[in-house]
């Protein structure tokens, strides 16, 4: 349980990062990718709440908290998990692709908005460093070169 609470912990520290490295960009009317980060309206059921921004924001840090869980398991029955490149790439892989969820909603980013895309993976490639690090340190607390 100390484990899970921990992962749970990384994950919402690399989610708020996530968020404030995609809305800098935001801010500096550069990308709308943080639009993205927000919404669910295209998941059946849930996306009926994606006008309640409580909602908007635990659908953002669920899906941070329940991915770094799934993708620890799935790199420990790897027998890979004290390995940084094993959260990076997944997770930086990942979002590149689901970025491309943006065709199916109205809600800014354009899907082939390449420079929102860009900074979509930027600050993914960012949240998968913290959790990576996050899970060395903090998790796993395994001192080995990786």
């Amino acid at each position: 349980m100390k484990k899970i609470l921990r992962m749970i912990a990384v994950s919402t520290v690399g989610g708020i990062v996530l968020l404030a490295v995609v809305y800098l960009f935001k801010w500096l009317h550069v990308s709308k990718a943080y639009d993205l980060l927000l919404n669910f309206e295209y998941v059946p059921v849930l996306g009926a709440l994606h006008h309640f921004e409580l909602a908007r924001f635990a659908f953002h840090f669920g899906t941070c908290i329940v991915s770094t869980i799934v993708l620890y398991y799935i790199v420990k029955a790897l027998h890979i998990e004290h390995r940084l490149l094993s959260y990076i790439i997944p997770i930086t892989l990942g979002s590149a692709v689901l970025y491309f969820l943006s065709a199916l909603t109205d809600a800014p980013p354009a899907p082939f908005d390449f420079v929102s895309w860009g900074i979509w993976v930027f600050g993914h490639l960012i949240y998968s460093i913290i959790i990576a690090y996050g899970m060395k340190f903090y998790v796993l607390h395994n001192k080995r070169k990786m």
